[in-house]
């Protein structure tokens, strides 16, 4: 079957992208295109030099409409722990005690194409080392109630943020909205 790989910006994060290594189909990681084009070309050429894929978020529903059509298997890698953008229609979660809003896309992708969800934990062995320990999520994603796929990722990136605080890409000012968070 086909997977929706749900990662962190944690540790060895960058390493998903050599999955392909290990898997009998291409990986594809869903990034967001940075506005600095020679910072977005860098980033896209370190990241595809081990055979994986980048799709723009911006195209990932179509893109997945044509696999699916070509029946085709995939492994799509998402981080959905950066801090997503406010509207109307965001989702707000509790994410080591500060709510804030949170990406719920990958959730969305696997419930439209019933596709399963893992979560992926980089773990390091030692320096330039690092095993993937993987968890499923969901094998049916449908059975689950609007949002229950996305706080069950939350809560696995949050036990592994607490092992492994130092590891974690707090640059990304992940609560960098928490002062708009809707008052319940």
């Amino acid at each position: 079957k086909s997977v929706v790989f749900m990662v962190a910006h944690h540790g060895g994060f960058e390493y998903f992208m050599s999955i392909g290594y290990h898997v009998p189909y291409t990986p594809f990681a869903i990034y967001t295109p940075l506005s600095n084009k020679y910072l977005d070309d860098l980033v896209k050429e370190i990241r595809l030099k081990h055979g994986a894929k980048l799709i723009s978020r911006y195209e990932t529903s179509a893109y997945i409409k044509n696999q699916i059509k070509e029946n085709k298997l995939f492994l799509y890698g998402m981080a959905a722990d950066q801090s997503a953008q406010i509207r109307s229609i965001t989702y707000w979660k509790e994410f080591l005690g500060i709510k804030v809003p949170v990406f719920t896309g990958s959730e969305r992708i696997a419930k439209q194409h019933d596709i399963p969800v893992v979560f992926g934990k980089v773990v390091k062995i030692k320096r330039g080392h690092y095993k993937v320990v993987v968890d499923l999520i969901s094998e049916f994603p449908n059975e689950y109630k609007d949002y229950q796929i996305t706080d069950i990722y939350i809560k696995k990136l949050e036990k592994q943020i607490r092992e492994i605080p130092e590891y974690y890409y707090w640059t990304h000012n992940r609560f960098k909205h928490k002062d708009k968070a809707p008052k319940n």
